[in-house]
């Protein structure tokens, strides 16, 4: 068995919320990578507890310029810049990040359902079991959870594993709970890492805090990230992360109603059975 790497959390901070500082264990733009507590409060409750990689935090226009943000944020000082924050690096409809589809659909082949993962919107609009759609409609669930959480914050599978460690040592985040089984997939592909914990806490301002502890990236030249990506559009993906969700829930929806009267199939739903293989 591999030993268990420690990596220790080198500082810690409760300005606003609680930031920790952590030694790098792959590629960035800075000596060490700050990690902030998400109150789950920015559009995705599970997140609540959840510690995300930052860039660093915002000041103002002189201290900390910051070129390519997205139109669509307001600045505000102490503002933690993420992945999602900028215009070359955010995701769309359009691309999405190789690591992170490349792991989702290891994860999935890993669950004997590699199959469903590559289902487009055809291939489902038509299922008419009642457990069949249930276990569809939690598995798109989840890869929709997945990929707004990798897309919104990381760069590299390692920072996924430090964020993970974070949640077992300080007890909190998404990763214990509705993406358990994902963090536990991500920890059996991994070095086994752990975060170690024993340092005090101090009350300074975010960036203070992350500039004095070698976290503050220089916000001009992250431009230069190297990011591979993965197109969506042309991909059974565009459909998984945007149209076969709420197809899943309409048709369960159907078929519970039909279900619950005792009523047969449609006739559609029936010619699509016999050509239709499921697995589940």
């Amino acid at each position: 068995m591999a030993e268990i790497r420690k990596v220790p959390i080198l500082a810690k901070n409760d300005f606003e919320r609680m930031t920790v500082v952590l030694p790098v264990i792959g590629a960035w733009p800075a000596g060490n990578i700050a990690y902030f507590c998400s109150t789950g409060q920015s559009g995705v409750k599970e997140f609540d507890g959840t510690y995300f990689p930052t860039f660093g935090a915002y000041v103002n226009d002189d201290v900390t310029p910051l070129p390519h943000l997205d139109s669509s944020i307001t600045l505000s000082e102490n503002y933690f810049v993420k992945v999602s924050s900028l215009t070359f690096s955010s995701p769309s409809s359009e691309r999405m990040q190789e690591w992170i589809y490349l792991l989702l659909r290891n994860y999935y082949d890993s669950k004997d359902l590699l199959l469903e993962f590559e289902y487009d919107l055809n291939k489902i609009r038509y299922i008419p079991d009642v457990t069949v759609l249930r276990r569809l409609y939690k598995m798109y669930k989840e890869i929709t959870l997945i990929y707004r959480c990798l897309s919104s914050y990381f760069t590299e599978i390692w920072q996924v594993q430090l964020s993970i460690c974070l949640s077992d040592t300080l007890n909190s985040g998404v990763w214990l709970s509705d993406l358990k089984g994902f963090a536990d997939y991500v920890k059996s592909i991994s070095p086994p890492y752990t975060v170690t914990d024993d340092t005090p806490v101090t009350k300074v301002s975010d960036y203070d805090f992350l500039a004095g502890n070698g976290a503050q990236c220089d916000f001009t030249s992250l431009r230069e990230m190297p990011m591979k990506w993965y197109v969506t559009r042309s991909s059974h993906m565009h459909d998984s992360l945007y149209k076969n969700l709420q197809s899943v829930e309409m048709s369960l929806r159907i078929a519970e109603k039909l279900q619950s009267k005792g009523g047969k199939t449609r006739k559609k739903y029936r010619k699509r059975k016999s050509k239709t293989r499921h697995r589940f």
